[in-house]
């Protein structure tokens, strides 16, 4: 599928469910249109690291923060960095960095909805070697929390393209998963998994465990 194509069809999905769930038809106030208060915070801070494994037998370590902070009831800003390095000295050394914006609603009294779109940049180090590649991202995700409010958990899909080295259009395809055990209010270990799509020959897939400050 050509990348704009791809790109178009998450954003309109993710699009139309939000404005669904926000009809000015309804007389409540916006950050409680689909009827739901929401139950996520849109303001947290996570630290975390763990293994890193590729379908070229390239293993690793991963270390990865990200963060994000409301702007109201509605709107958020997200920032999300990673470097991933290889077991050996004959292995790349990869640093991912990204920014967004983005807005949220809920789906259900446990279940929420949101969409982000930004800028991502890439860089893969190999001795003297230096590659960047960057170019827009947008994702969608939905977040769900336990009845106790005890465990939360997050699946976001995220789609970026960019020009290669011979500015041909490539793109890659990135789905994460995510559990937190929220051990009081503000303050949860977190369980990470992602899967991506780097290229037709190579996926990269990243474990890893972390704490989450949430305010």
């Amino acid at each position: 599928m050509k990348p704009f194509k791809q790109a178009k069809i998450l954003l309109a999905l993710g699009i139309a469910a939000i404005v669904s769930l926000s009809s000015p038809a309804d007389a409540r106030s916006f950050q409680d249109e689909s009827g739901y208060p929401s139950v996520f915070s849109y303001t947290y801070l996570q630290l975390g690291g763990g293994l890193l494994d590729t379908s070229e037998d390239l293993d690793g370590t991963v270390y990865e923060g990200r963060g994000s902070v409301a702007l109201g009831d509605v709107f958020y800003l997200r920032g999300e960095g990673s470097q991933q390095e290889g077991d050996d000295d004959g292995d790349p050394t990869t640093t991912f960095l990204s920014g967004s914006l983005g807005v949220q609603t809920m789906l259900g009294e446990r279940l929420g909805i949101y969409l982000d779109a930004g800028y991502m940049r890439n860089e893969a180090e190999l001795g003297a070697l230096k590659t960047t590649i960057d170019g827009p991202i947008v994702a969608l995700g939905v977040r769900g929390i336990s009845p106790e409010k005890a465990f939360e958990a997050e699946l976001r899909y995220s789609y970026s393209w960019f020009d290669d080295l011979n500015d041909k259009t490539e793109d890659r395809n990135l789905l994460r998963s995510e559990l937190v055990w929220r051990a009081t209010e503000n303050f949860g270990v977190y369980l990470g998994g992602s899967w991506e799509e780097a290229s037709d020959d190579l996926t990269v897939s990243t474990y890893a465990l972390g704490l989450r400050l949430s305010l």
